[in-house]
């Protein structure tokens, strides 16, 4: 709410760089909550504004989040790896420490090649322990687990887990708890871990996502809620209805858990 009534406001009194920061914000806001629609619409007259103003450096701000929009719909992948890498060009045009990380982490997010995809995600690292603004330790290490997770390399969402985990000890924001927890715990999922205590850090991940709005965090937790519970079902070659091994130890029948 903040965010479009700073916009409005700034739209009446002709301030287009204040408009431009709100736009971007709202936009943020929008996809994190799952409103595609809206999301583009605050981003799009944002790039409006800063054409205007010749203000490039925020181009590639709005140009990200337009890339995983259309990363997120079908049939526009080609166009989500041509948005991501503008906006890195962008950023490597206009200074490299400003965005470059969060510009990379983008083009890794959206790109369907795991080489490429590497290569963004090492650049990134690079660029940021050498030194870079600060929001981009922040949105790289978020994104860099996310682009982990969707591959199944735990090992590496681990890593730039504790990487977030870094960055957030000073001051923790309650964000970035949310997104180490909720990537710790897909990554354990995917490692095959089904007992009643992750399935119950899935289900409170996923009431808070729902309970803050971040919507868009909610599907893969979905997902890992609705696999099997870790426990094979066999068929029984005595006439038996299909039964769970745990029956065995009741009924002569064995099962296994995974």
């Amino acid at each position: 709410a903040e965010a479009l009534a700073a916009a409005e406001a700034a739209e009446r009194v002709g301030y287009r760089r204040a408009e431009n920061v709100a736009r971007l914000t709202a936009g943020r806001i929008y996809y994190e909550c799952g409103d595609l629609a809206a999301s583009r619409s605050h981003l799009e007259k944002g790039l409006v504004l800063v054409e205007e103003m010749g203000a490039n450096r925020f181009k590639a701000f709005h140009m990200i989040y337009l890339a995983r929009i259309l990363h997120a719909e079908d049939g526009t992948q080609t166009e989500a790896r041509e948005m991501a890498g503008e906006a890195l060009q962008i950023s490597r045009d206009t200074g490299i420490t400003f965005l470059g990380p969060w510009a990379l982490s983008t083009l890794a997010l959206v790109s369907d090649d795991p080489g490429d995809r590497q290569s963004a995600l090492d650049e990134g690292e690079a660029i940021i322990n050498d030194g870079c603004v600060g929001h981009n330790y922040f949105a790289f290490s978020r994104d860099a687990v996310e682009a982990a997770l969707a591959q199944a390399d735990w090992d590496a969402a681990d890593v730039y887990i504790v990487s977030l985990e870094r960055y957030n000890a000073p001051e923790p924001l309650p964000w970035c708890d949310f997104f180490m927890q909720r990537g710790a715990a897909l990554a354990a999922h995917g490692r095959g871990q089904r007992d009643t205590e992750l399935r119950r850090e899935l289900s409170r991940l996923r009431d808070a996502a729902n309970q803050m709005g971040i919507m868009r965090s909610v599907p893969s937790l979905d997902a890992a809620l609705a696999a099997p519970s870790g426990r094979y079902w066999i068929t029984s070659t005595f006439g038996m209805p299909p039964i769970s091994i745990k029956m065995i130890k009741k009924k002569s029948i064995n099962y296994i858990d995974y």
